[in-house]
């Protein structure tokens, strides 16, 4: 100790102290606790309120009270009711949120007696607790420009804070926790609740937003595959070298933008198979642990390379969409698997510049949901005048002809039940006069293109995918993030996933005719495919045809089956819709119940079919489902464990069995 001190002398102390002097502390926000409910008090002032007038009940923790605003009543008719309409709608606002005031903008209106509707008052009967509480009412300032809903007041200066909600991201389906900053920007959530190995979550109260023309997404909460660029925040790709290796994002992904532009929140990034190729659980869940499917007893794989999002979606009702990518199915598998409503649509319909890309020719950004209207409302914002919403059009002028591509039989009375209904409200919907099952190796034999010989379609195009991305990523992503590792880290290589780095080492083993040929193969296929199969008509039914098929049935697939990582060559279902550049939407039809070798028990697991159509018709498809839906052929799902809800297995709280 005496040694250290000695060197320098005492001008090295002084310019110590002087480094201490110019250093700031940043507050970054903080996390409070209410009863037994976690919030986070946002660093950025939102607006000024005058000092609450606090009482023995008040919350005032930290030098904070926590208050409500109230801008306008809307159609209430009393204070009463508004409050308790807001305690049903949002999930930050609450009892606690009324100890420290309440700042009305028309007190004479809100005070009066008028009573609530019968259902109201039956509501507010069952939550008395919200209305026991004496909560001193005061004007709200001309000036305060504030929006409806609950805030944390510094009772020193009167500064008014948002309020989030803060949960816990038990299905592991997040990289990074993510505050929206009033610029647009993202800075990590300084938050943290009693969890094991997981992160938290801030959602920020739906009262603040109002939906308009221009911003029809208000509110709405999405979360993001970690491989989007959100100035502010570092993208990890799902590995942890990349993660360290490179600064945070300087700019926004256009197709992200485009949903911040709308009014809608990002609230973290989300977890995915490394650089968005498809991992192989047992195999690959190296770097980064993979989320957890809610759905049935919790042990089947999500699915990738978007298993955050669809895992999230299918558990969080605290998380409305995600914004994922699909390349060779990773928005549709997870769709499938955890029971949501996702797209992979037509190809380029929007910018993927400031995204990880798998590959270029084959990306695309799509949503999983489980509100269809929503799902409608997002790629209108993010294809913008490339999609086409028949959500307002009375009837629609659907094709007349439903193609059955390998269309299963025998799966199990439920299964049968749910995909016959699915196709006979097709049917219905669409007035389609014909249905006939689509041998495509047979039609491909026939009228396949000269040039191409005699070669079955697998065989054709069996190198193509491992091809294209393998060559694609390992030159714009592989080969300088290697290069750019080795020159910070004295020649070393960074760690990367089994299934990443087979493919990568498997692109540097090719020849350099390979690649142009698997473009060939793609451009040869999609141009005979939109020919032959799905033709853009040009008029109201868009496309010639549709085309239904069905690969998921509700079979367990446990993340604990240990499988060897699968070689870089085949041809699967899903591929058909990226070569050919077409929309393919996966749709949610019920559930199944299937012995678990986890609990013992019958579990529910979904069931899904898919839905295909010409280049440009994604609006269609996505009308078709809506319909579908209005029919019962089709499942709206909601969060939880199984797709009516309900609480997630392994999530269970002590006490409630």
């Amino acid at each position: 100790m005496t040694s250290f001190i000695n060197v320098g002398g005492p001008w090295a102390v002084l310019g110590l102290l002087g480094c201490i002097a110019s250093a700031s502390v940043v507050f970054n926000g903080a996390s409070v606790q209410i009863d037994d409910l976690y919030y986070f008090i946002d660093p950025h002032v939102a607006g000024e309120l005058p000092i609450p007038r606090l009482n023995h009940t008040a919350l005032a923790g930290g030098g904070f009270a926590a208050v409500t605003v109230v801008q306008s009543a809307g159609k209430a008719t009393s204070l009463d009711c508004l409050l308790q309409s807001w305690d049903e709608l949002d999930d930050v606002f609450g009892a606690p949120f009324l100890a420290g005031g309440v700042y009305v903008a028309d007190s004479r209106f809100l005070n009066t007696s008028e009573p609530c509707s019968v259902q109201q008052q039956q509501q507010q009967q069952q939550q008395q607790q919200l209305l026991n509480i004496s909560a001193p009412v005061q004007s709200l300032p001309p000036n305060a420009s504030l929006p409806s809903g609950p805030y944390f007041v510094n009772v020193h200066t009167g500064r008014a804070h948002r309020a989030l909600r803060l949960y816990d991201d038990f299905t592991n389906s997040f990289t990074g926790s993510l505050l929206q900053k009033p610029d647009g920007s993202v800075q990590t959530l300084s938050a943290q609740i009693p969890t094991a190995m997981t992160l938290t979550v801030g959602v920020p109260s739906r009262l603040y937003y109002a939906a308009t023309p221009a911003r029809p997404l208000a509110g709405v909460r999405v979360g993001i595959k970690d491989l989007f660029c959100v100035r502010g925040a570092r993208r990890s790709n799902a590995n942890r070298a990349w993660y360290h290796l490179y600064p945070a994002c300087a700019a926004t992904s256009p197709a992200v933008q485009r949903l911040v532009d709308a009014g809608a929140v990002v609230v973290g990034y989300q977890m995915l198979s490394q650089f968005a190729n498809g991992d192989t659980y047992g195999s690959d869940a190296v770097d980064m642990h993979m989320p957890f499917n809610p759905r049935g007893d919790g042990y089947s794989v999500p699915q990738g390379s978007s298993a955050g999002a669809g895992a999230s979606v299918a558990a969080y009702p605290w998380l409305d969409l995600a914004l994922g990518s699909d390349t060779g199915g990773s928005v549709r598998g997870p769709a499938k698997v955890n029971g949501l409503f996702g797209n992979r649509p037509t190809t380029g319909l929007v910018t993927l510049d400031h995204v990880t890309p798998l590959s270029p020719t084959l990306d695309t950004p799509g949503f999983l949901a489980r509100d269809p209207a929503l799902w409608d409302a997002a790629q209108r914002v993010l294809y913008g005048a490339n999609y086409t919403s028949l959500a307002d059009v009375a009837a629609p002028d659907y094709p007349k002809t439903v193609y059955t591509f390998r269309w299963p039989s025998q799966k199990g009375p439920e299964v049968d039940r749910m995909l016959g209904a699915f196709l006979n409200a097709t049917l219905a919907i669409t007035g389609a006069a014909k249905v006939e099952e689509i041998d495509l190796e047979a039609l491909w034999a026939s009228t396949r293109p000269t040039e191409v010989g005699d070669v079955t379609l697998a065989t054709y195009l069996n190198l193509t995918y491992a091809t294209l991305v393998s060559s694609e990523q390992w030159d714009l992503v592989g080969k300088p993030f290697f290069a750019d590792y080795a020159k910070k880290h004295d020649g070393r290589k960074p760690y990367v996933n089994p299934s990443p780095n087979n493919r990568w080492e498997w692109a540097r083993q090719q020849p350099a005719s390979a690649y142009p040929a698997a473009k060939r193969q793609q451009e040869t296929f999609r141009d005979w495919f939109r020919t032959r199969v799905l033709a853009a008509t040009g008029d109201a039914r868009c496309s010639s045809a549709l085309l239904v098929y069905s690969d998921y049935y509700g079979a367990p697939d446990l993340r604990t089956t240990l499988r060897p990582v699968p070689p870089v060559r085949g041809l699967e279902d899903v591929f058909y819709s990226s070569f050919s550049g077409t929309p393919d939407f996966a749709l949610p039809l019920g559930e199944v119940r299937t012995r678990s070798s986890v609990t013992g028990k019958d579990e529910p697991l979904p069931v899904s079919a898919d839905v295909m159509a010409a280049h440009g018709c994604d609006g269609l498809v996505t009308r078709l489902a809506i319909e579908l839906a209005r029919a019962g052929a089709v499942k709206v799902p909601k969060a939880g464990g199984t797709l009516d809800g309900g609480e997630v297995l392994f999530r269970r709280q002590m006490g409630s069995f």
